[in-house]
């Protein structure tokens, strides 16, 4: 008797082919007993036929399935099978690792158990979101896990397949560690705050400059103290200052009885915080000019040091030009 589990499948088609063509010929001359063995013989094959076509597809769903298994398992991010109340139904070694607990421990718990949202009744709006959306649902959330702050954009979508048969309500997530990212937004957020506050002070530089420029051209009677004066306004505007004064530098000859030290505003706050610069011409100094401030108000120091010195940088070229003015005309200031 033909053994037909050891044939390939071409083997059992040109057998089955032959038996089927034998029967054709001589099933009139054959008597009943023979055309059944025939018909089982025939039968036999077709069954053999089917159940490797069985295997195969048994094998290739087993490999398949293998193969989302791998893929799930170890996947980069970390993917949870949830349902609208935050109970973990599956998840992926990604996601044990990212709540730090064995699988077993966390199936059939709610995740908030694991991690502690910042916003744990938006997190449940969200949740419920996505029990009834057709669509992904995405959102960003800041938790804390094991002591540990993450920025993570989670991903929703409808179970489907087996799984949804399983439980309708169900629905996957995928959790993506985005704390990084964010850290890079917020910086270059602070960047730009950054080069907007440094525009913004050159503008204010630049107006002070123009106005002390105007002022010298006006032609006053008095040049240097009205510059003077003039500079300490600016000064305490631009460092939101209550006091200002310019001390004149030894050995630099500014005119015939010129004071040495200029003050502007009110008395020296208590406790205050003290800023300097110098205004030069080239390399020569003319004068230091400094602020006073209360503590705790207005720009941080960095800011008011940064705009200060751009002030004075700046404003060293008047200072010098009413300086010349008062030498040249012999105006006592």
């Amino acid at each position: 008797m033909l053994s037909f589990e050891k044939m390939s499948r071409e083997e059992l088609i040109a057998t089955l082919v032959a038996s089927m063509s034998a029967c054709s010929v001589e099933a009139a001359a054959a008597d009943d007993a023979k055309r059944l063995f025939h018909d089982l013989q025939v039968h036999q094959i077709e069954l053999e036929m089917q159940n490797r076509e069985l295997r195969e597809s048994r094998s290739e769903l087993e490999e398949s399935r293998h193969r989302y298994a791998d893929l799930y398992d170890f996947a980069p991010l970390a993917h949870f099978t949830l349902d609208a109340q935050g109970i973990v139904h599956d998840l992926n070694l990604g996601a044990a690792k990212l709540l730090g607990y064995e699988r077993d421990r966390i199936v059939g718990r709610p995740v908030l158990n694991f991690a502690q949202f910042a916003a744990p009744t938006a997190f449940l709006a969200y949740l419920a979101r996505c029990a009834v959306s057709q669509t992904a649902v995405v959102s960003e959330f800041r938790v804390r896990i094991r002591d540990r702050p993450f920025d993570v954009e989670v991903t929703s979508i409808a179970s489907s397949g087996i799984q949804a048969a399983a439980n309708p309500t169900t629905f996957r997530s995928a959790f993506a560690d985005i704390t990084a990212r964010k850290r890079t937004e917020a910086e270059l957020e602070l960047a730009r705050a950054s080069e907007q506050n440094l525009r913004d002070h050159m503008h204010q530089v630049d107006q002070a400059h123009s106005e002390v420029a105007c002022l010298l051209a006006a032609g006053t009677e008095q040049p240097f103290g009205a510059v003077v004066e003039a500079i300490l306004v600016h000064a305490m505007a631009l460092a939101r200052a209550e006091h200002a004064e310019l001390q004149l530098v030894d050995g630099v000859e500014f005119g015939p009885d010129t004071p040495q030290r200029y003050s502007q505003g009110a008395a020296l706050p208590v406790p205050c915080a003290h800023f300097s610069t110098s205004l030069c011409i080239g390399a020569q100094g003319l004068a230091v000019l400094s602020i006073y401030r209360s503590q705790g108000g207005g720009d941080d120091s960095s800011a008011v040091e940064r705009l200060l010195n751009m002030y004075g940088e700046r404003i060293g070229s008047l200072l010098e030009v009413a300086r010349l003015r008062t030498l040249l005309g012999g105006v006592r200031a």
